[in-house]
């Protein structure tokens, strides 16, 4: 299980988030294993099934242009300043030889039902296969939500982009 907050749910769900720092006192994650993607230590808050693809340990201020994207940011400001607000006390814990600051490349590799309505919710667009047009969320009911986003298998698609099909 990792846990993410904010908006970081969405940009993983949309294909924008690749990548995610820890400050763990051991590596918690490695290379084949998969883990849930949570929004609180409860199993259904699971929204997505994340394949870690690498891991290894590296101090924030050196993250990379290229990394900043990956974590689903557009510049280092933005990226330290979400940083630092998610881990306040890291560097001192690191500093002290409490912990390590990790970097976690990922896939998604499922999205859940919660991570379907986290899509719907967030005004993203599903597409039915076999139908193959367009529904506007907003239009539908609780139970007409329930019935074509949560139970069936859909594909989904953005309206300025396609969100990454698994």
């Amino acid at each position: 299980m990792i846990l993410f907050a904010g908006d970081t749910p969405i940009k993983i769900l949309t294909g924008k988030k690749t990548q995610t720092r820890r400050c763990w006192k051991v590596r918690r994650a490695k290379p084949g294993s998969f883990h849930w993607a949570q929004t609180n230590m409860r199993a259904d808050s699971r929204f997505a099934r994340l394949e870690i693809l690498d891991v290894w340990e590296q101090n924030p201020i050196d993250i990379s242009p290229e990394h900043i994207k990956a974590e689903g940011f557009e510049t280092l400001d933005e990226f330290m300043r979400a940083y630092v607000s998610g881990f306040p006390d890291a560097d001192h814990a690191v500093a002290r030889g409490e912990r390590k600051h990790y970097v976690i490349d990922f896939k998604m590799v499922e999205i859940t039902k919660k991570g379907r309505l986290m899509l719907a919710k967030a005004g993203y667009f599903i597409a039915t296969p076999a139908v193959g047009r367009m529904q506007d969320l907003d239009a539908m009911d609780g139970k007409q939500l329930f019935e074509n986003v949560l139970l069936e298998e859909w594909t989904m698609e953005y309206v300025k982009g396609k969100i990454p099909h698994v």
